[in-house]
């Protein structure tokens, strides 16, 4: 029954989407735990979604669409979500340890405290992205593309940044190498000078 009335959900926000908000209902949901739904969100269109504190750990989730979703404090941990488009999401506190991500698109999201702890973003795209107190620590960032984004207070300790981009042209404020508890910041040309450094390694 539950996974009825979700297919039904999800069938009527793909009407919204269609009809350009004309037919069909926008989906809303919160504190729902998709882990313990049988529904395929693979390859969905869930553009303008409001998926509040929602869980998605471990699910199959490649080439999802959230344009200008709105993701706060929803969980992904250990999903794969390779060719996930997030262009214009609202990520704050969103946790996506561990995940999968490659080639993911975060074009002009706002990630605030968003959690990307041991994530793997190998030619993830965040071209103008907003990162405040993200935590990138021991994430796999090879080839990520950061051009005009903004770095403040983000945390980078064990990360791989080989064959980064966009870096000169990124606005970084400030990088965190230690924890929230015990900081090692480095700020403006000295952090990027750092990411440099980091990028440029076994190239």
């Amino acid at each position: 029954m539950i996974k009825q009335l979700m297919e039904k959900k999800l069938e009527l926000h793909k009407l919204w989407i269609e009809t350009i908000a004309k037919q069909g209902k926008k989906l809303v949901e919160d504190e729902v735990d998709f882990t313990r739904m049988d529904v395929t969100l693979k390859e969905l269109s869930l553009d303008s979604a409001s998926l509040t504190e929602c869980k998605f750990d471990q699910l199959d989730l490649s080439k999802t669409e959230f344009y200008r979703g709105w993701l706060c404090s929803s969980t992904f941990r250990e999903a794969t979500m390779d060719y996930c488009s997030f262009v214009k999401a609202e990520l704050l506190s969103v946790d996506f340890s561990y995940a999968t991500l490659t080639y993911a698109n975060f074009v002009k999201s706002d990630c605030f405290e968003t959690v990307f702890f041991g994530s793997h973003l190998e030619y993830a795209n965040l071209t103008n992205t907003l990162c405040v107190r993200t935590d990138f620590r021991q994430a796999n960032l090879m080839h990520v593309d950061i051009t005009v984004s903004k770095f403040k207070n983000v945390l980078l300790q064990g990360a791989n940044l080989t064959g980064m981009k966009g870096i000169e042209e990124a606005d970084i404020e400030s990088i965190n190498l230690g924890t929230v508890e015990e900081p090692i910041m480095l700020e403006g040309e000295k952090a990027k000078h750092w990411m440099v450094e980091q990028a440029n390694l076994n190239l």
